[in-house]
């Protein structure tokens, strides 16, 4: 006697290749979730550390003059904005409502 190995058929090769390819979508999307979530959290902390650094900064040019702040200081702040106009440098303060308290708690003035 001999043994017949049916092939499948076409139809369930694509359903095999399909159920393949979903199996990878979904590992690949599953660690787009993560990439993301990850992203977001970092944006967050970012925010809080730039507005730190924004009040510290403000401080420093209040201390120094505007005219005494090194440029580097400037590439990390997001509410000064630096404008060079006829040699000179002039800074100005964008709009930040975050950064309108007046004493922050745990501040001494």
């Amino acid at each position: 006697m001999s043994n017949v190995i049916p092939f499948a058929s076409k139809k369930q090769q694509l359903q095999k290749r399909l159920l393949s390819i979903i199996k990878d979508l979904q590992e690949i999307y599953g660690g787009l979730d993560i990439a993301t979530d990850g992203v977001s959290k970092l944006e967050t902390i970012a925010q809080d550390i730039e507005e730190d650094y924004n009040i510290i900064l403000r401080k420093y040019i209040d201390e120094v003059g505007a005219e005494n702040v090194e440029l580097g200081y400037l590439e990390y702040t997001t509410d000064i904005e630096a404008i060079f106009k006829n040699g000179e440098i002039l800074l100005k303060y964008k709009y930040n409502p975050k950064q309108l308290t007046l004493f922050p708690d745990g501040e001494d003035l």
